[in-house]
């Protein structure tokens, strides 16, 4: 893998690696569980056609190395609320996923934000049972990462198999099954997390959720366009939980659009 074009320290010493592109308003893209910096390789070029784009490994992956032993989430917030400050302008911060309950962390530990897009985060909601993390679990120590993927895949995203073939088939599966091993942990950490208040969330803020998306989504985002004071809630229709890859024309013009929008207040 190449070297990243930008290097951050976050608090506790970690390297945060992050590949910039582009010009204008910085925007911080943070990727979700199983995934790296490349989750964004789709979105991030049409996003830098009009911001000056970060897109970070989260540590454990890639340019940012695992500083174990112990899994906190709260070390990822203040990971990427590193990343923002960094920037020295207001900046944009954009999670998917896993990461964008990051995000919502971070932006709770930065005063250099400009808002927030959140695709589909679930903190507090249990989106898989504790059985298929222990199944995962057990197949990752067996060495069958894809059958655990696949696994999880079909119950936290509730994929068919055409779905899950599809998957498969694309450029990033690869990439994503040496990161598993990183699922169970997250899953369970965005289960017992919990924002300690989201009126607290003052910047404007887009909340995207697939129109196909599984029913944890529509709630989290149901919840959080009523609880966060300057949301806008959003649906991308015909589109799930992957739609960085499925619809990323779709995503970055969202994002584009809530930024620009004369009317946001």
């Amino acid at each position: 893998m190449s070297s990243a074009d930008r290097i951050v320290y976050a608090p506790d010493g970690t390297v945060i690696g992050s590949w910039r592109t582009g010009n204008g308003q910085p925007v911080v893209l943070v990727h979700g569980t199983a995934d790296d910096h490349t989750a964004w390789d789709l979105v991030a070029p049409r996003l830098a056609m009009r911001f000056e784009v970060y897109a970070v490994d989260r540590r454990g992956r890639g340019a940012s190395p695992w500083s174990g032993p112990v899994y906190a989430i709260e070390q990822e917030f203040d990971d990427i609320a590193a990343v923002v400050d960094s920037t020295g302008t207001p900046t944009w911060l954009v999670g998917h996923g896993y990461g964008a309950d990051i995000a919502i962390g971070a932006a709770l530990r930065t005063r250099n934000l400009a808002g927030l897009v959140l695709y589909e985060p679930a903190p507090g909601i249990p989106t898989v049972d504790e059985a298929t993390l222990a199944e995962a679990e057990r197949r990752i120590a067996a060495g069958d990462h894809e059958g655990a993927l696949v696994l999880l895949l079909s119950a936290v995203l509730e994929l068919d198999d055409a779905a899950i073939a599809r998957v498969r088939a694309g450029v990033g599966w690869a990439s994503t099954l040496p990161n598993v091993e990183t699922m169970p942990r997250e899953l369970r950490a965005e289960e017992h997390w919990r924002p300690a208040g989201y009126d607290d969330l003052v910047l404007p803020t887009l909340l995207l959720v697939g129109s196909t998306s599984p029913a944890w989504a529509r709630r989290w985002t149901s919840m959080a366009q009523s609880a966060i004071p300057n949301s806008r809630l959003q649906v991308l229709e015909g589109q799930g939980h992957l739609a960085l890859t499925s619809a990323p024309e779709l995503v970055a013009q969202a994002i584009v659009d809530f930024v620009f929008d004369p009317s946001r207040s």
